[in-house]
């Protein structure tokens, strides 16, 4: 599956770009995707922390942020990035490609969050719609499962943008 695409190719191109890249490459204006990793792992925090406050009122705030900590761990955001072919798309230094930085859980990771800041806001609200899912059908207990279905809507949302942006 190819990576949906972006109205502003250069968020994309940002978001796919390791320093590592740059670093071997100083011709290229110094622009890594660490700065949209920071703000996409915000709106990810933010979405989830919000469906979390709402869904249970009475936990409190250690173990609401040990339940957030469970849907955006860099282990859960690999296996999205994964689904994706996120990481053939990396642009790494060959250093960071030749030790298997495609595949590094923690540099996959990063590179979804880069790309959740980067796509278009009305995706951002499919993702909080994908969470108002989960609600409705994880009942009044918190239930472990409830991450792998969030995994499943975030794919269907993924598979939905890349087959309305290849229409024919």
């Amino acid at each position: 599956m190819s990576l949906p695409s972006f109205k502003n190719p250069e968020l994309l191109t940002r978001a796919l770009t390791h320093s590592s890249y740059l670093n071997e490459h100083p011709e290229i204006e110094p622009l890594d995707n660490e700065r949209l990793e920071f703000l996409g792992d915000a709106i990810l925090d933010f979405i989830v922390a919000g469906w979390l406050y709402r869904k249970y009122p009475d936990f409190d705030e250690g173990r609401l942020t040990s339940i957030r900590a469970a849907f955006v761990r860099a282990e859960k955001l690999s296996e999205l990035a994964n689904q994706i072919g996120l990481g053939e798309h990396l642009r790494l230094g060959k250093g960071e490609t030749a030790s298997g930085g495609r595949t590094r859980q923690a540099l996959l990771a990063d590179a979804f969050e880069a790309m959740v800041y980067g796509r278009p806001y009305r995706e951002r609200i499919e993702i909080a719609s994908a969470i108002k899912e989960i609600k409705k059908k994880s009942g009044s207990q918190f239930d472990p499962k409830v991450v792998e279905a969030f995994l499943r809507i975030i794919k269907k949302i993924n598979t939905k943008i890349y087959l309305k942006e290849n229409k024919h």
